[in-house]
């Protein structure tokens, strides 16, 4: 049996990843060159540049959503600056409808 050295996971802050997205949209570097600049994978590489163009289109949806840390905390603290801790919520199919 041959012992067999696993590569480390690299991980890349929301900023780095927002970063290399953003190399790939609007200075047209290619999926190769972002890999041999962050020694990403292929599949990281154009998972960032697709939750970043969903992102473009306005598509928020759970599996594009993970690009942008920031914006889902700054959601969160408009609700509880809003809505503040006196109100419960529950999801209706209308969207949120505050209930005493």
């Amino acid at each position: 049996m041959t012992d067999k050295i696993r590569k480390t996971r690299k991980k890349f802050t929301p900023d780095q990843r927002l970063e290399y997205a953003k190399l790939m949209v609007e200075y047209k570097y290619t999926n190769q060159q972002v890999m041999d600049l962050s020694d990403a994978g292929a599949t990281a590489a154009s998972r960032w540049k697709s939750q970043y163009l969903a992102e473009q289109r306005g598509d928020v949806s759970r599996a594009n959503c993970r690009l942008r840390l920031d914006v889902a905390l700054a959601v969160l603290l408009f609700f509880w600056c809003f809505f503040g801790s006196c109100f419960w919520f529950r999801v209706v199919v209308n969207g949120f409808e505050p209930v005493h």
